[in-house]
């Protein structure tokens, strides 16, 4: 099995099969309350270094669960409990409902930044909305998506000592990526505070 690692020509591919240096890996647990998909994606990635089948990879998932998670599997008649891709659609069908996109989606329109919220987190809750809002639609819109909610969102605030005042900082020509937004809006903060 090989996965890509970053884009370097020379090495860009591990082949999991010569590491067999690495220790069997123990899958995350998951509780209900983080993200589903995160979890699912972190646990895929465990399930294809420790090489598991499909019968393995629904044994370890439901043992990783907890809380309320735990409770969905018990609600699955006991014979379908090892299909791993049913085990998997009745979690998501529960953790991340279809229809909830549309709530989503009102979400990013309506998406501001929250007091102490870091740019960082800003832009990482801006990409977990829009990745949830448009599941299916291929990652150069969604990063378009990504972009735009980012640049229509005031950056920051400034408070201005000399006048008492707050004034909301907006950044007018928008960035190309939601990355460069940040490295702008940080060199515009700089600036603000010398």
């Amino acid at each position: 099995m090989m996965f890509p690692i970053h884009n370097n020509p020379n090495r860009n591919q591990i082949s999991l099969q010569t590491n067999t240096h690495i220790k069997d890996k123990k899958p995350p647990n998951f509780d209900g309350t983080s993200n589903w998909q995160d979890f699912l994606v972190q646990f895929e990635m465990v399930a294809a270094v420790n090489k598991w089948d499909d019968n393995a990879k629904a044994f370890e998932l439901a043992t990783s669960l907890r809380g309320v998670a735990q409770g969905v599997v018990t609600e699955i008649e006991p014979l379908r409990r090892f299909d791993y891709n049913y085990l998997v659609s009745s979690l998501t069908s529960r953790f991340e409902p279809v229809n909830q996109e549309n709530m989503y989606k009102v979400q990013m329109n309506s998406f501001y930044r929250k007091q102490d919220q870091t740019l960082p987190e800003m832009a990482q809750e801006i990409k977990r909305i829009t990745r949830l809002a448009y599941p299916t639609v291929p990652i150069d819109i969604r990063n378009q998506l990504r972009k735009d909610c980012f640049n229509r969102k005031p950056l920051t605030i400034v408070y201005d000592s000399g006048s008492n005042m707050s004034h909301l900082l907006w950044i007018r020509n928008g960035p190309i990526t939601q990355n460069k937004g940040y490295v702008r809006s940080q060199r515009l903060k700089s600036l603000m505070m010398s």
